[in-house]
């Protein structure tokens, strides 16, 4: 399996041909996924999860690097990746922060794109969660997989309801 380096981690390369897909849960399996939706559950209860009251927080601190918050540009036509944990640079080889996620699957099936986009979307316009499995080979092989849950989060300064993604390597 080749695998490229960001900031001393294995991540993958883009310039090899992987594969993508991703399956739909009913529930996150992984313990940080499990985690996060607790303390999304525990933020509900008092009126929502919002970023800069409930996220960043000490609570979920350890589960931040691999958390990505998505603001809707174009009432969800895209979105732009704001606050990015370093961890989710295994997933795409770099930094994603700024990004729209039309410009992160660019070399991915449509497929795909339109998967991610609205998995954000519906967290954010129906406000529950949704979990799935992304997994990634390359010649058959698997050489990736994450947990993926995505959850609704306002907005810092207003009621716009973003998508906070939460990506955990199995």
């Amino acid at each position: 399996m080749s695998m490229a380096m960001f900031l001393g981690r294995a991540v993958l390369d883009p310039g090899l041909d992987y594969r993508f897909a991703l399956e739909p849960r009913k529930e996150p399996e992984h313990p940080s996924a499990i985690q996060l939706l607790e303390y999304w559950k525990s933020c509900a209860a008092r009126g929502g999860m919002r970023m800069g009251r409930d996220i960043p927080a000490r609570a979920v601190a350890k589960l931040l690097s691999h958390v990505a918050v998505t603001e809707p540009v174009d009432d969800w036509r895209d979105g732009r990746m704001r606050l990015v944990g370093s961890g989710l640079a295994d997933r795409f080889g770099h930094d994603i922060t700024g990004l729209l996620i039309s410009e992160l699957f660019v070399y991915e099936d449509k497929q795909m794109y339109a998967l991610m986009l609205g998995g954000a979307k519906r967290a954010a316009t129906r406000g529950l969660p949704g979990f799935s499995i992304d997994r990634v080979t390359l010649d058959g092989k698997d050489v990736m997989r994450n947990q993926i849950i995505v959850l609704p989060v306002q907005a810092p300064d207003s009621e716009e309801v973003w998508a906070l993604t939460g990506t955990f390597r199995f």
